[in-house]
């Protein structure tokens, strides 16, 4: 738009003007296009694990090979999941899935032994959900093992608690720290605080899970749906970013083991697909997954349109939110075996 109007100024002008918004826009870009992780979210019908393990398997390796772009994620990978716990461990009786985080600093394609025995156990033990991410890291924090996914449990709705409530996340993109914590309560902070700190320095990424969680807890408490609770906290966080004037890198995936959240908001061309059970629907399907990239070669991808929330839940159609209705949801299938 502004483009437009600026059309009809002298060639000067524009390049003047240009040259200063480049100057402006141009570091954020860069960084952004360099902070390209890539992850995946899963969510399966139980009863029908041994039939998706194989799938399963071939998207993790797919993702530890960095989607056939070696060298891509260098600074380590993690694997979460929910399982049903040993019977010697003590878990809410109203909720018997618990997450376990595998986690590693070498990149994936370079850690072989370690992530390959993770994914055996995420194939033999996840019950419900899961999520994976190989990390290619800004500076902060790129000489540890992945921090992602987060998890965080639920503190103080009393349902929630009660329940058990956690889940695991992880984020693609950057996001200004000052911003997320602005929107985080302090004494929510100091009950469920940061879990990497860097000489002062904080994980975008990990506050970003620490905002999500204290959203869902605090709309959830006034009668929101967990869905409706993700929609309000993504307004508001795009919203402040946007009045501020940083760009709005939001995609995440997050699975509670029961239900999976893959959001597509970005101004950096960052990308999300999903894929069914059934390559010629994208409907009801017993297994759903999510992704930045198309993984492996079995599975049939559909786009994620930008500014998208998808929740899926197996055996039950897909729930589509578009945060700006000026947008054409555009979710063609992409990629077909």
């Amino acid at each position: 738009m502004l483009i437009a109007r600026w059309g009809k100024k002298s060639s000067f002008f524009m390049v003047y003007l240009s040259i200063f918004l480049i100057s402006l826009v141009m570091p954020e870009c860069i960084q952004a296009q360099e902070h390209n992780c890539d992850m995946l979210g899963i969510v399966y019908n139980n009863a029908k694990q041994i039939t998706w393990r194989p799938v399963i398997k071939e998207m993790l390796e797919s993702l530890e090979n960095d989607c056939g772009t070696p060298g891509t994620n260098p600074h380590g990978w993690g694997i979460g999941f929910y399982c049903i716990p040993a019977a010697n461990q003590i878990v809410s009786l109203s909720r018997s899935l618990m997450p376990v985080v595998y986690r590693g600093r070498p990149a994936a394609s370079a850690d072989h032994f370690r992530y390959d025995k993770a994914v055996e156990y995420l194939c033999s033990s996840m019950t419900g959900g899961g999520i994976a991410h190989v990390r290619r890291g800004t500076t902060f924090l790129t000489g540890i093992p992945n921090p992602h996914p987060f998890l965080r449990h639920a503190l103080e709705s009393e349902e929630l608690v009660r329940k058990n409530f956690s889940v695991l996340l992880a984020h693609n993109g950057t996001i200004p720290v000052f911003v997320l914590r602005s929107l985080i309560d302090p004494g929510y902070l100091e009950k469920n605080p940061e879990d990497y700190v860097n000489n002062g320095s904080y994980h975008d990424s990990d506050h970003y899970s620490i905002y999500m969680i204290q959203m869902i807890e605090s709309l959830t408490i006034s009668g929101a749906t967990i869905r409706e609770a993700i929609i309000y906290a993504v307004t508001l966080l795009a919203d402040t970013l946007q009045s501020r004037g940083y760009s709005r890198q939001l995609n995440f995936v997050m699975t509670d083991g029961k239900t999976l959240w893959a959001l597509c908001y970005t101004t950096a061309g960052h990308t999300l697909y999903y894929a069914p059970s059934n390559p010629d629907c994208d409907c009801i399907s017993d297994i759903w997954m999510a992704a930045s990239e198309c993984l492996g070669t079995s599975q049939s991808w559909y786009t994620i349109p930008n500014y998208c929330l998808m929740e899926f839940v197996p055996g039950k159609n897909p729930v589509s939110y578009y945060f700006r209705s000026d947008i054409m949801p555009d979710s063609g299938l992409l990629y077909k075996p």
